[in-house]
């Protein structure tokens, strides 16, 4: 199973770059067919990457200066993707998934991701299920709506969502 995790801080203390590498490289454990993250920028845009492989190197791959842009970020996520649905070397199918204004990373299966895409006669972008959250999230009026949206969603799983709209929020639930 994918692994997920991240950090949200208050006030201005935020945490030491070698404590953000060493939490993506444990995630590592739980899945090393991709990796990837969000973060705030210093403007409040969510910055996201991913690439296939393990987590060890998306954190060799990233420069110093591109952590310490993550580790000054008030709030961020982190995934190592063990594959499931949909091949890690197509980078759509890799976490976050980032689609109609939100960011998504999420562990387990959401098992009708097809039939929901069919509802709502969305066009696929990836193959992987979490492809369906930001779909499903879009549905809502509002973000408390949008949340509520997640109860159509069948399966075991863990996710995190990220507003694009409302970056100072990050929501976190489990289902089935």
């Amino acid at each position: 199973m994918c692994a997920i995790a991240g950090f949200y801080c208050y006030g201005e203390a935020r945490p030491d770059v070698s404590v953000l590498k060493g939490l993506m490289l444990a995630a590592q454990t739980r899945g090393k067919s991709a990796a990837g993250m969000a973060h705030q920028t210093k403007d409040g845009t969510i910055m996201t990457r991913k690439q296939e492989g393990p987590a060890e190197n998306l954190v060799k791959g990233m420069s110093d200066d591109q952590w310490s842009e993550v580790a000054r970020s008030p709030r961020a996520l982190f995934h190592a993707r063990a594959m499931t649905k949909g091949s890690e070397k197509n980078n759509e199918n890799n976490h976050p998934v980032a689609q109609y204004g939100w960011v998504v990373i999420h562990n387990g299966h959401v098992t009708n991701d097809d039939e929901l895409f069919s509802y709502y006669k969305a066009e696929r972008y990836a193959e992987v299920d979490t492809a369906v959250i930001p779909l499903v999230l879009s549905q809502g009026k509002d973000y408390d709506d949008s949340l509520r949206h997640l109860s159509l969603l069948a399966g075991p799983a863990s996710v995190a969502v990220w507003s694009v709209a409302e970056p100072e929020k990050i929501a976190i639930a489990r289902m089935g």
